[in-house]
């Protein structure tokens, strides 16, 4: 998840919903609903205010695995983006296409 929070980050001056349309290509070859959007924005600004109001957490969070972070990315957002990453990748549809 950390990984592929990390690549939506690198791949230029994306908007959020520009990354949220990309991660449903990369994990599920699709456009998300405008719910299923709506959601994942609420999810991404109430992860962004937890991670920038916490930095230790973002940086336990990030300490996990064996691939190092980037250090060019910020931790809050990097920290933000990966918890959207793991909802997106524990979703029923992700999990179990046919």
């Amino acid at each position: 998840a950390k990984s592929l929070a990390e690549r939506l980050l690198k791949e230029g001056k994306a908007t959020d919903v520009q990354r949220l349309e990309k991660i449903f290509s990369l994990t599920l070859t699709r456009k998300p609903t405008k719910q299923e959007q709506n959601i994942l924005l609420e999810l991404l600004a109430e992860q962004r205010k937890r991670y920038q109001d916490d930095e230790n957490s973002a940086l336990e969070l990030l300490s996990t695995g064996v691939k190092s972070v980037d250090k060019s990315i910020k931790p809050a957002e990097l920290a933000a983006w990966t918890s959207i990453s793991r909802a997106m990748l524990n979703l029923y549809e992700t999990t179990a296409r046919f």
